[in-house]
């Protein structure tokens, strides 16, 4: 578990899953839990900086790579786009919890929006 930036801290090519194998018996379903801090507030239609909590779940072979794989769910999911916008250079996502479970229990879309406080800005801003 650990911090990335906006873009998963990780070069193109460097460390992807393998979707492919997502039947292989060596595969587990994890539950990724994500903070981001730092995003443009324009994702939910505020002004300033706002931060979020989502929950994915992945298979993978991994807790790295359910990680992996729960970033690029996270990119993929539309409420997550920025569209021509510059992705902010203090944007950040963390992994509060990775756990291996049984299964999926809820879907894997949205996220809980906040919007981040004035000193959290200031301290983006630095």
């Amino acid at each position: 578990m650990g911090l990335r930036d906006a873009d998963g801290g990780y070069g193109a090519g460097d460390g992807e899953a393998d979707l492919s194998q997502k039947e292989s018996p060596d595969m587990a379903w994890y539950r990724c839990v994500i903070e981001g801090e730092n995003f443009p507030g324009s994702l939910i239609q505020s002004g300033g900086l706002v931060g979020f909590f989502a929950t994915r779940f992945v298979e993978a072979s991994s807790s790295e790579a359910a990680e992996r794989c729960a970033l690029d769910e996270l990119r993929l999911d539309p409420a997550f786009a920025l569209g021509d916008q510059p992705r902010p250079k203090n944007a950040r996502v963390y992994f509060t919890d990775v756990i291996e479970v049984d299964g999926p229990t809820t879907p894997n879309a949205g996220a809980t929006w906040f919007l981040m406080d004035s000193q959290d800005e200031q301290d983006a801003d630095q």
